[in-house]
């Protein structure tokens, strides 16, 4: 068996060296990414008034473009602006919102965040939880993808 020498590792290494560099370039080392999406998501922000009677519910549809979170917040109520309401976000049918998730104690910036999980129709409900005595005017934001 043979030794290298302290001159051979120079011409080792000047072999080696492009076989090296030529193993980092291959496609398999090129990082991937699951978005397919070639432009970047925007941020869309709904407003929606409505009333709500004693006893009663508003409810608003919107389209998500994309999945994403999606945030409901009452911006604003009023002759009651301390009112507590539910606040609840859904599915969409064409007919009724099929809450998902609610709030039943909102207040005036009180949120509900949800996650859409793809494209779709999906709907806010601002109701009455028992407690209001007049009908109440409400500004919802959603913001969504």
């Amino acid at each position: 068996m043979r030794r290298l020498t302290v001159r051979a590792i120079p011409v080792v290494l000047a072999l080696l060296a492009p076989a090296l560099g030529a193993a980092g370039c291959g496609t398999d080392n090129t990082p991937t990414s699951s978005n397919t999406s070639t432009s970047p998501s925007v941020t869309i922000t709904e407003t929606f008034q409505g009333t709500v009677a004693v006893s009663g519910a508003a409810v608003f549809s919107f389209g998500v473009t994309t999945s994403g979170n999606v945030t409901a917040t009452y911006k604003s109520m009023s002759p009651a602006t301390g009112a507590t309401m539910g606040l609840a976000l859904g599915i969409w049918n064409g007919t009724s919102c099929n809450v998902v998730i609610a709030n039943d104690n909102a207040i005036v910036n009180s949120t509900v965040i949800g996650t859409a999980s793809a494209a779709g129709t999906l709907c806010v409900r601002a109701y009455d939880i028992g407690k209001l005595t007049a009908t109440q005017t409400v500004e919802l934001s959603i913001t969504h993808f």
